[in-house]
């Protein structure tokens, strides 16, 4: 360190550390993005595993036989809000696999929570699989009495 002071000049050596400061600090917010990157990456990946799940759950179907008369889609709902992409994924590997419940093609509808009253009314209707997100304000308690 005494040969730094000595052939540099106090304002050399103050530069040099002040961008040594900014590269150190530099350093820390770009290590702080990518760890947030990662976590958002990680909730992607996860819901790329979720709807991986869901379709492989729904391959796994059995009809009953007085049910397989009827040619009605298989109708997959997800209800609540989403930002990771489930809804997404789920449609992309049931457009892209031609996804079928033995003969029944795949539907998948999304009903935000905002849109929970329309939610209630498809389900009504008939559906063979509803999935709720973390955040969804409709719990099972509340669909069961509209279920056929």
């Amino acid at each position: 360190m005494s040969l730094f002071k000595s052939i540099f000049s106090p304002i050399t050596r103050g530069n040099t550390s002040l961008f040594l400061l900014g590269a150190i600090c530099l350093n820390f917010a770009v290590l702080q993005v990518n760890a947030k990157v990662s976590g958002d990456e990680e909730d992607r990946r996860n819901a790329r595993v979720q709807a991986s799940y869901i379709t492989r759950l729904v391959k796994c179907i059995r009809w009953e036989e007085n049910s397989t008369e009827s040619q009605e889609n298989f109708k997959i709902v997800v209800v609540g809000d989403e930002t990771d992409g489930l809804v997404s994924a789920l449609s992309f590997l049931v457009e892209q696999s031609n996804l079928s419940s033995e003969t029944h093609f795949i539907e998948v509808f999304h009903y935000p929570n905002s849109k929970s009253e329309e939610a209630i009314d498809f389900i009504t209707t008939g559906t063979n699989f509803v999935y709720f997100t973390q955040d969804s304000i409709l719990t099972v308690k509340d669909v069961t009495p509209y279920r056929n």
